[in-house]
């Protein structure tokens, strides 16, 4: 940076770039000297990330919306964007203050030209609050993120609840049931014409009374 003249490089085009290049031709601010150029090339940076923010945490909102419903599955998906962009916010953002702030720290040598002498302080203020704003979205997308691990581990547990309770409810007919397949001597109701009818009672007795057994225990009210 000279004076007159600004040259910047980067991977990728910067959007501050060109935002700033059209407020400057559409007359809306003025640039005296190439100091306030990259003062403001670094304020639309940052008013780009405001804008992100203000994205993301709308975004919040609605995955809490979501949540409320019991629509999981979108909250997750949503949830991965949000927390992903927010990490990269917040890189971006402290690869920038710490600049900044060694600038601040070795200062402004008195012989330098005034027309290149940066206005550190403000633009680390606004910065700061930038990162600090990402930073709570950051921390409430992990509160987000418990929140949705509870709602699958207590919808798993139910699930499991209620295998557990039919398993329970078919080993007693099963039993019966591989009882009166043996092929051996001896069999109840073997010779008799309503032998199938007795069996089909044991069969749904003892699903009735596994049932009345969880009853008693308590495990069925425990869920209702």
């Amino acid at each position: 940076m000279t004076d007159r003249l600004l040259v910047t490089g980067r991977h990728h085009a910067l959007t501050a770039v060109e935002s700033a290049r059209t407020t400057i031709a559409s007359g809306a601010t003025r640039v005296t000297h190439c100091a306030s150029l990259l003062e403001l090339i670094v304020e639309h940076v940052a008013d780009g990330i405001d804008e992100i923010s203000g994205k993301l945490e709308t975004k919040l909102d609605d995955i809490e919306d979501q949540l409320a419903v019991r629509s999981i599955a979108a909250a997750r998906r949503s949830l991965a964007g949000v927390r992903r962009t927010s990490v990269r916010l917040h890189r971006h953002l402290s690869g920038l203050r710490a600049i900044l702030y060694r600038l601040e720290r070795q200062g402004t040598p008195k012989a330098i030209d005034p027309r290149l002498q940066l206005k550190v302080g403000r633009l680390i203020q606004r910065l700061d609050e930038l990162d600090h704003c990402v930073l709570e979205i950051r921390e409430r997308g992990y509160r987000l993120q418990d929140e949705v691990s509870a709602t699958i581990n207590e919808e798993t547990n139910r699930h499991l609840h209620l295998l557990s309770i039919l398993t329970s409810l078919l080993l007693p007919p099963t039993l019966v049931a591989v009882v009166f397949g043996m092929n051996t001597k001896w069999l109840p109701f073997q010779d008799e014409s309503s032998g199938f009818l007795w069996a089909m009672i044991l069969i749904f007795g003892s699903s009735l009374a596994a049932y009345l057994v969880l009853r008693l225990a308590g495990i069925l009210k425990s869920r209702e």
